[in-house]
């Protein structure tokens, strides 16, 4: 997988899902995107990272294999795919207000200098709330917590075709 998240986002993803009917494109996310805003509660959410047995505390919880995200929007810049760890970021604060500034941080790659975001790397995180919170993995609903994510190095080899990309 590129990406796993839990909150905000995984509950637009699951809004969208129950209402989908053919194709999705962009302005298919406006509604679900709205209604989250206006509903979503943002429970807190403990997470721990490989075998720490202190929480790290959030209300978005971001989980990348790759730096990019949706759009293209950079949410783990230091990210590699070889590297065998999971870049991890944890947005504290919650409220619309706060999902569309970090939003706005993240567009403009500016997020992970915030000291309400919270950057770690690990090979496994388990993720807690006292209520269930929406998961997404790769921008399909995956259920809700708890949840654990890790990451199985060099797991799976990629045979690219000589010809790939090459025109006949």
């Amino acid at each position: 997988v590129l990406m796993a998240s839990c909150g905000f986002d995984a509950d637009v993803l699951q809004r969208l899902d129950a209402r989908r009917s053919g194709h999705i494109t962009k302005r298919s996310y406006l509604q679900p995107i709205c209604e989250s805003l206006r509903k979503y509660e943002y429970p807190e959410l403990r997470m721990y990272v490989d075998d720490s047995q202190t929480p790290l505390t959030g209300r978005l919880v971001v989980i990348m294999n790759l730096p990019v995200y949706a759009l293209g929007l950079p949410v783990a810049r230091s990210a590699r795919g070889d590297d065998g760890l999971l870049d991890v970021r944890v947005f504290q604060r919650h409220s619309a207000f706060q999902m569309i500034r970090y939003f706005t941080m993240v567009a403009r790659g500016r997020h992970e200098k915030l000291s309400d975001v919270i950057c770690v790397q690990a090979r496994r995180i388990r993720i807690e709330s006292d209520q269930p919170v929406p998961v997404q993995i790769d921008g399909d609903p995956a259920g809700s917590t708890p949840v654990e994510i890790g990451v199985v190095p060099a797991a799976v080899e990629l045979l690219i075709p000589a010809s790939f990309g090459s025109n006949p």
